[in-house]
């Protein structure tokens, strides 16, 4: 569920929006996530026996306890996953600032932009609790 909202928490980190629509491109998105959701709370009450795992569409008839664990849960994640976002933003900005300018990056070149942004963080903190001790 967090890969599937990890990219709308970035959106929203790198341009927030002034409503609280959610737009068309992050659509599918939340949708799969939703769907995680679903049989998630459905498996975890012992009645997702017949729900595929993959993508694939499901029917299944919901009681009110299953939509207020559901949306409990979707909403659970999505805060945590918003909350990565934020905590990870200058490593993600760094990343994609490298992304402009080449089209692919390996994961070792990858972990080493997020090791830099994180160094360069460290530093800054360090510098600023020097400058500022309590």
């Amino acid at each position: 569920m967090k890969a599937c909202l990890a990219g709308p928490h970035a959106q929203k980190q790198y341009q927030p929006r002034k409503n609280k629509r959610t737009p068309n491109e992050w659509a599918s998105d939340f949708n799969l996530a939703k769907s995680l959701a679903t049989k998630a709370v459905l498996i975890t009450n012992g009645r997702g026996a017949d729900i595929p795992i993959g993508e694939g569409p499901f029917k299944v008839t919901l009681e009110f306890d299953d939509l207020l664990e559901i949306e409990q849960l979707f909403n659970r994640i999505s805060n945590e996953t918003e909350a990565i976002v934020a905590e990870l933003w200058p490593a993600i900005a760094h990343v994609a600032e490298e992304l402009l300018s080449r089209r692919t990056l390996f994961e070792d070149e990858v972990d080493a932009l997020i090791d830099a942004s994180r160094r360069a963080q460290n530093r800054m903190a360090s510098t600023h609790r020097a400058r500022y001790p309590r």
